[in-house]
Parts: C-alpha cells; structure tokens; sequence
C-alpha cells in the first residue's frame, strides 16, 4: 500500500512541476514582437531587428524533446527550402543545451538553418511565457514589421505555410 502512495505522489509532482508557469502569458497575436539576441552555433549573432522587412520563424526545441526531433526535418523540408529565396528566414532556438549537443542535432538532422542557443530561457519565456518541459516543440511567426502573426506549440505545417505564403506576399 506504501507503494502505491509513493507512486500516486511521484505522478502528482511530475504533474504540477510541467503545469508551467501561469503568470508568464505570451504575447498575443498582432503585438510587437519581443527583442532578442542570440548567438548560433557557428557564432554569428541573430537579433530581432536585422530581421526588419523579412517574414521570421522562430523554431524553439530542445534536442532531447521526441516531437521536436520529428518536427526539424518537416521545418527544414517544407518551410525553410520551400521560402528561403523569397524573403522567408528560420531561426531554430534551443533551449539550455551545450553547444556540442545542438551542433550534433543539426548535422545528425541535415539542419542548414541557424540554430541559436537561449542559454537562458529568457526568449522562450519572452514568447511562449511558461516552462520548456511542456511547451516544445513551439513556432512563432513574425511579420515583415516585426508582429507577432502566429503562436503555437507544436507543427501544424499547413496553418504555417497558408499564413507564410499570405505574409511574404504583402
């Protein structure tokens, strides 16, 4: 019967230790989108405002996160090879990770867009507002006049290419 009870305890913590944390919302749809400097994996930095007039997605994971894992090569495919000649810029943003690990997942994924890391978590928090255990993979879509225009956690390709193709167009 000990058991049990150690067990049922064990759940509930793991449970309300990946609830997140509720007082940080992100920002909502249409809202200027927060700024940020970022170093990638190759050194070059990344900031918010050099990506003025360019449509920017903003990929957080983390290498060890099993569905960011399945998304990165969909992301690389589909949006980033699809829109990269058209004004399209994708930055992946990992989430506290050393940087041999993020190297690693780019080339063990065939990842040719910028792979930054958020030693931190202050971007992530920026812009998704709770925990990374729960909330990765999560894309962000920002317009040419630095609007946030798209928030989610997960990939949900086709919502993502209409809008990308609708803003690159404007």
């Amino acid at each position: 019967m000990n058991m049990w009870k150690i067990l049922l305890i064990l759940i509930l913590a793991v449970f309300f230790a990946c609830q997140g944390d509720s007082s940080q919302n992100p920002p909502e749809n249409f809202q200027t989108a927060p700024a940020f400097t970022l170093t990638d994996v190759d050194g070059q930095v990344h900031s918010l405002e050099q990506y003025r007039g360019k449509v920017l997605v903003l990929n957080f994971f983390a290498t060890w996160c099993g569905p960011c894992q399945d998304e990165m090569p969909q992301l690389e495919a589909h949006i980033w090879q699809a829109f990269k000649n058209q004004g399209l810029v994708v930055l992946g943003v990992d989430l506290k990770e050393d940087l041999g690990p993020v190297k690693l997942f780019a080339v063990n994924n065939n990842i040719t867009f910028p792979l930054a890391i958020d030693q931190t978590g202050e971007v992530f928090r920026a812009y998704a507002g709770g925990d990374a255990v729960t909330n990765v993979p999560y894309n962000v879509i920002i317009d040419k006049n630095q609007k946030i225009r798209y928030s989610q956690t997960g990939y949900k390709e086709n919502e993502m290419i209409t809008l990308i193709q609708d803003l690159l167009q404007q």
